[in-house]
């Protein structure tokens, strides 16, 4: 197992400059090693941006001064630093020093840019399984158990506003689960000690409360179609079925407690509804 040290452990404290062959810009930086020739060429923002589009073949480090610990490193790094960042082919962002960032504020223009250039980025479903399938490989797609505390915490008591209620209920329209999402919902449900729990009696103040905000409320055709819909639908379920032409049930759930929900149930091509004389 390798032995972990701090930075001001190290054997060697170095201020080293790497250049760009192709751009001339270059980069200052401070460094504590074990190893001098580890390959390290730096980490400031614009410096990485210029290996990742000129490679790292075409950036070169050079070692400027040895310090005697990591303290003077720091001093000795800002110094050089203030310096250097009068130069325009200068990568340095921050004033430099240990743990100091200083990093300048992002332009207006840059933002509008940035903004506009997320709102047309088309995220596909193939994307989104990429990164689903990334996570599940790196072990990072599921919370710890620290996290999810934190995240109960913040929403604990959270009261959301009429306009994100509409805004959730505007983006899940249409919206359609695959028949793996239903099996997974149904799967992490069962069992949850939270939905066996008995549910509280609706005082009579809340139903004199209900009652009135319902009072003088208009729905719309959309609504309402909905609703003759769910009817016909809560009309079908409670007519009287059979399978067999025999075997009379009231109505589904009482097949469905018999037979269950699968080709042999519910779900059979010989099901029918009946009508029964009274």
């Amino acid at each position: 197992m390798t032995e972990t040290k701090r930075a001001s452990q190290r054997k060697f404290h170095i201020i080293y400059k790497t250049t760009c062959s192709v751009t001339g810009k270059w980069y200052i930086g401070m460094h504590s090693t074990d190893k001098i020739d580890d390959g390290y060429k730096g980490s400031g923002t614009h410096l990485w941006h210029s290996i990742k589009k000129y490679g790292k073949e075409n950036h070169t480090t050079e070692i400027l001064e040895y310090l005697s610990d990591r303290k003077s490193l720091a001093a000795r790094e800002e110094v050089l630093i203030a310096e250097a960042k009068k130069d325009p082919k200068c990568m340095n962002i921050a004033r430099g020093g240990e743990g100091y960032y200083d990093r300048p504020p992002t332009a207006e223009e840059t933002k509008a840019k940035l903004s506009a250039a997320s709102k047309n980025y088309v995220r596909t479903p193939e994307w989104y399984e990429k990164i689903v399938e990334s996570r599940k490989k790196n072990g990072t797609n599921l919370h710890t158990a620290e996290t999810k505390k934190r995240l109960s915490e913040v929403q604990t008591g959270k009261v959301l506003s009429e306009e994100h209620k509409t805004k959730i209920g505007k983006s899940l329209k249409g919206h359609e689960v695959s028949d793996e999402t239903r099996k997974n919902l149904s799967k992490a449900l069962k069992g949850n000690p939270k939905l066996s729990m008995p549910k509280k009696p609706v005082t009579d103040e809340a139903r004199e409360n209900i009652r009135k905000s319902r009072i003088g409320k208009k729905h719309s055709e959309e609504a309402k179609a909905n609703m003759r819909k769910h009817r016909k639908t809560t009309a079908k379920m409670c007519k009287p079925c059979t399978l067999d032409g025999v075997e009379i049930f009231p109505s589904i759930g009482a097949l469905k407690a018999k037979y269950g929900a699968g080709k042999n149930g519910t779900r059979s091509t010989n099901l029918k509804y009946v009508e029964v004389s009274v």
